[in-house]
């Protein structure tokens, strides 16, 4: 069966920068931190937005200016949990509540993003976004109202390069990257060997490495696919 793409509600990449006055982000100016969402919420109804965030530093002392200045920013409701994800790599988690409000996040809600990352630091939020062609005009519009918008890029692009689904992976390489993952393959120093993993999954040493490299291949092509347009690696 054939299934005919359709010409309404069309997804395009958006590349932008923006700097907003009341957000949390502007609390990593001069602390040697940097941040990145890894979940956003928006709960209109209940006027706020559940998000979690990972921060790393490069001193634990601006770590800690960073989050005074989080707290106490005019965007947090609420800090529901903090956590040291890696002491030694200053890498930390922040779980919390923020207004709904004038929040580039909800912008991106409002119009239906698919898909949103970003890399965030002292100078203003990097945000690679897949929104409906038709909203481009209204949220560049939106955000320029919340602030500095340094620049807004819209490319075409395959828009299955950035959507993730673990149906990408047949199950036998799903399998594969379970067990290698959980048994330790991963770890350094590596706690298991080839041999012992293809044990475990029922299947020979090549089968398995086989699996093992398809499924990395398609893991790293999307990983790839989102980060090539933030930290710098496209130009601006």
């Amino acid at each position: 069966m054939k299934i005919p793409a359709g010409k309404d509600n069309q997804y395009t990449l958006v590349q932008l920068k923006i700097r907003h006055d009341g957000c949390w982000s502007n609390s990593l100016a001069e602390t040697g931190s940097i941040a990145h969402t890894i979940i956003i919420k928006p709960f209109k109804d209940r006027n706020y937005v559940f998000g979690a965030i990972e921060v790393q530093s490069e001193f634990l002392k601006g770590f800690r200016i960073f989050y005074n200045g989080f707290r106490h920013s005019g965007s947090i409701r609420e800090v529901m949990q903090l956590d040291a994800v890696d002491s030694r790599r200053k890498l930390y988690r922040i779980i919390f509540r923020e207004k709904y409000e004038d929040m580039v996040s909800t912008v991106m809600y409002e119009h239906s993003s698919l898909f949103q990352s970003d890399f965030i630091d002292g100078t203003g939020e990097e945000i690679v976004a897949i929104l409906p062609q038709d909203d481009i005009h209204d949220v560049k519009r939106e955000l320029e109202n919340l602030g500095d918008l340094f620049y807004f890029k819209v490319r075409y692009v395959n828009i299955d390069d950035f959507v993730r689904t673990n149906l990408d992976l047949t199950p036998q390489e799903r399998h594969a990257l379970h067990w290698a993952h959980s048994s330790g393959y991963y770890e350094v120093p590596r706690q298991v060997h080839l041999e012992d993993v293809a044990a475990k999954v029922g299947l020979s040493k090549s089968a398995l490495a086989e699996a093992l490299r398809k499924a990395e291949s398609k893991v790293i092509t999307k990983w790839e696919s989102e980060h090539m347009f933030l930290h710098g690696l496209f130009s601006k």
